[in-house]
């Protein structure tokens, strides 16, 4: 999974953000984690797909592993969201 996480930041990077996500989806397919969530959903808002980017950052709050990490994330899927 890791080196799917660098690729992907990789990608994001150069703002090539539909393959940064296909390469998070395949990280996060091998370890679910807040922060793959979190990449996710960030590389979804500047596809226009504010509905997909606030599910990622929802399920992401949910793996989080405080409720600061949380608390930001869910604000990130309530600005996605509009």
């Amino acid at each position: 999974a890791d080196s799917w996480r660098k690729r992907g930041y990789a990608l994001e990077m150069l703002g090539r953000f539909a393959e940064a996500e296909a390469s998070y989806r395949e990280a996060f397919s091998r370890a679910p984690t807040a922060e793959l969530g979190e990449r996710l959903g960030a590389t979804l808002l500047p596809q226009d797909r504010r509905d997909d980017a606030a599910a990622a950052f929802r399920d992401a709050a949910t793996r989080a592993a405080n409720a600061a990490h949380a608390a930001r994330l869910t604000a990130y899927a309530l600005l996605a969201e509009g």
